[in-house]
């Protein structure tokens, strides 16, 4: 799934231009790929979600699914190998899992809207969702997110 979004190119009109403010917890997440267009208006940041930007805001998505993916694969090698900081493993999946779970539910409503307005995953089905572990709720609730009605 990660790698399908990922893949995706744009190929034509579906967003009606929005700015939105993004969330600390957004702004302060390093390593994530920019938005192209911002603006400052009356001292607030203010990030342009639009034709224009949504290849940008998917990349965000796909950085969060990976990271989820990673941490998960972490913590299955530090269980097979019976590590010592498993716990330090887990506590890094719950923090990725959480920053996804506020990308998913934000109420800007952007991954909403790249899944249901834009041909982002015109063809993929919830079967292809990575369900690696029986631990691995937060990629199950993506999953769920996924199954809207179309």
């Amino acid at each position: 799934m990660t790698e399908l979004i990922g893949q995706w190119k744009p190929n034509r009109r579906e967003i009606t231009r929005k700015w939105v403010t993004p969330p600390d917890w957004l702004v302060k997440s390093k390593g994530l790929p920019k938005i192209k267009s911002t603006r400052i208006i009356a001292g607030q940041p203010e990030w342009e979600f639009s034709d224009k930007t949504k290849r940008d805001w998917s990349r965000i998505l796909v950085a969060f699914l990976s990271a989820v993916d990673k941490s998960i694969e972490n913590m299955e090698q530090a269980m097979k190998m019976k590590k010592e900081d498993l716990d330090k493993e887990m506590e890094i999946l719950n923090f990725w899992c959480r920053l996804l779970y506020y990308f998913v539910t934000w109420e800007a409503g952007i991954v909403e809207d790249l899944l249901m307005k834009t041909n982002m995953v015109d063809g993929i089905t919830t079967t292809f969702m990575s369900m690696r572990t029986g631990n691995s709720r937060c990629l199950f609730t993506l999953n769920q997110s996924l199954s809207y009605d179309r």
